[in-house]
């Protein structure tokens, strides 16, 4: 046996050839070609897009254009943005909220026993435990110089001097 051993049919060392005319011809198709004979409407199809949305008589609207079968093609356009720009930002609250508008500013301003006071965005809250007090906090135990707290269903520990944004 050789180094370089030749195909056993003859036909087989043309099937390369062949898979890439094919692959050129597919590819004309998509970038060039319709597909359905008819020649290219004429200008580029974006001038052509634009003379169509221009027209007041015109039943297209936007970038729109017919091919052969007689469906409306359509090209939205977006307008492009920058990825850094926040999609969701914080409108201005107003001034009511000490934090900005970014949630609660929860201190836990002394230990009474059993009981809290607790500094909710600067209104403080005398509380017992299993009290609900501004409107989703719960106290849920004191133990020694801290607390432990539900603000809705997330539980949190704050000791006494500390603060929390919740």
């Amino acid at each position: 046996m050789g180094a370089h051993s030749a195909p056993r049919n003859k036909s087989a060392r043309y099937l390369p050839v062949i898979a890439l005319a094919v692959v050129a011809v597919m590819a004309w198709w998509v970038l060039f070609g319709r597909g359905d004979g008819a020649p290219p409407e004429g200008g580029s199809s974006a001038a052509t897009n634009a003379e169509q949305s221009s027209d007041p008589g015109s039943s297209t609207t936007g970038l729109q254009r017919r091919n052969a079968t007689g469906t409306v093609e359509t090209f939205e356009v977006f307008a492009s943005r920058d990825p850094f720009v926040p999609l969701v930002g914080s409108k201005d609250r107003g001034s009511d909220e000490p934090s900005g508008g970014r949630g609660n500013l929860v201190r836990l301003t002394g230990v009474l026993g059993t009981g809290a006071q607790v500094d909710v965005n600067g209104v403080v809250h005398t509380v017992a435990e299993g009290d609900v007090f501004a409107e989703n906090f719960k106290l849920l135990s004191v133990s020694g110089h801290c607390a432990s707290m539900l603000f809705g269903d997330d539980q949190f520990t704050i000791c006494e001097g500390e603060e929390i944004l919740k």
